[in-house]
Parts: structure tokens; C-alpha cells; sequence
């Protein structure tokens, strides 16, 4: 199986060692790590999902999930702990962990958890590579052309833009045939569906 990995971080080293084991032998690829800064030095932008130890010496579970998202980290977040808590789970899924398992868990259940995570996690990836793809294009357009991209969005016939804008007709079909061919959308309609998924209103 090749579709994402699967990171480990415990501080305990023979259970890094069994999970490892475990999800190995369902053809997940896996990397574990004993430390959440060994964890972060060593990645590099892939597609997958992480499985932390909430309770850590040197950063807790929520901690490193928070510092995830700080660094726009696009992984999804399994947590695990050994200790049940209430607030602690519920501020894991507002942070926007997919799970949050108990140990000890059953070999089955981890699995699947696991499974469900890494799917979501490569969900994830996917429209942030978009995103990026998308952001890295309008960076390209010119003050001008992103003054016609944002006429674009809105729905206006060429004229109407080039009266808002204060330039030709011909200025806006210039520009407008420019935003479409750096942009890449086969329609104004593909645009507006682009821009209302990854630009913030």
C-alpha cells in the first residue's frame, strides 16, 4: 500500500517498535519517532497521518497537534493516551484531531482508526497541494490582472468591468484571456468555484 505514511511519536520504545509491527503487516508504511522534536526535524511534506502519545516529557499530544498546525503541518492527528480525559479529548477534536484512542486498544481497532485517519490525512493533502497550486497561480497575475480576476469573480459582463476599472473593452478582454490562461480554469464558473475554496472571505 502507497498511499501516504503513517508517523509514530511515543517516548516509549518497545511499543514504537509493536506498532510498527502492526501496521507494517497490514502494508501501511510506517515511521516512528521517541521524541515530538525528533518528529519534526525529520519531516517532510508527504501525505499521511500521525499518531501521538498525549502524555510526553518533552511536549504533550496536544501540544505537538497545536504545533502541527501552527507550521501548517498537513497531517491528520490520531492521539493516544492511557488516560481517559474528558477535556482533554474535547479540546483534541476542536484542535482538529480525526481521533482519540485509549490504551490499551485492541490490535483491530487500532487498524482501523488508523486507516480512517490516513485517508482523511491524504483528503487533506490533497487540497493543500490544490491550494497551494491555486495561490502559487495568482501570485503570478500582475496588479492589473488581479484587478480583472477580482471583476472576474463577480460576474460581470467586459463591460461593466472595464467601466469599474476605467479601462477599454478591448483592455478587459486582453487581461481576461491573460487571468485565464496563468489561472488554468476552463471556465469563469471554474474560477469562482476555485476561489471560493481557497481564498478567505
Amino acid at each position: 500500500m502507497n498511499d501516504g505514511t503513517v508517523f509514530i511519536v511515543d517516548d516509549d520504545q518497545g511499543l514504537l517498535g509493536s506498532l510498527e509491527l502492526l501496521l507494517g503487516s497490514v502494508g501501511l508504511d510506517v515511521r516512528s519517532f521517541k521524541s515530538p522534536n525528533d518528529f519534526l526535524n525529520s519531516y517532510q511534506r508527504c501525505a499521511g497521518c500521525v499518531l501521538i502519545d498525549d502524555r510526553m516529557p518533552e511536549m504533550t499530544g496536544l501540544a505537538l497537534q497545536t504545533e502541527l498546525v501552527k507550521r501548517g503541518i498537513p497531517l491528520s492527528v490520531v492521539l493516544m493516551t492511557g488516560f481517559a480525559d474528558a477535556n482533554r479529548t474535547a479540546r483534541a477534536f476542536k484542535e482538529g484531531a480525526v481521533d482519540f484512542i485509549e490504551k490499551p486498544f485492541q490490535p483491530e481497532e487500532l487498524i482501523d482508526v488508523v486507516k480512517g485517519a490516513l485517508e482523511r490525512g491524504c483528503e487533506v493533502f490533497r487540497e493543500d497541494e490544490e491550494s497551494h497550486e491555486f495561490h502559487a497561480k495568482l501570485a503570478s497575475l500582475t496588479p492589473r490582472e488581479r484587478d480583472v480576476f477580482d471583476q472576474l469573480l463577480t460576474g460581470k459582463p467586459n463591460k461593466l468591468m472595464a467601466d469599474a476599472l476605467e479601462i477599454s473593452d478591448r483592455t478587459i478582454e486582453v487581461h481576461r484571456a491573460r487571468v485565464m490562461k496563468k489561472m488554468g480554469g476552463d471556465s469563469v464558473a471554474e474560477l469562482v468555484r476555485l476561489a471560493t475554496r481557497f481564498i478567505a472571505s
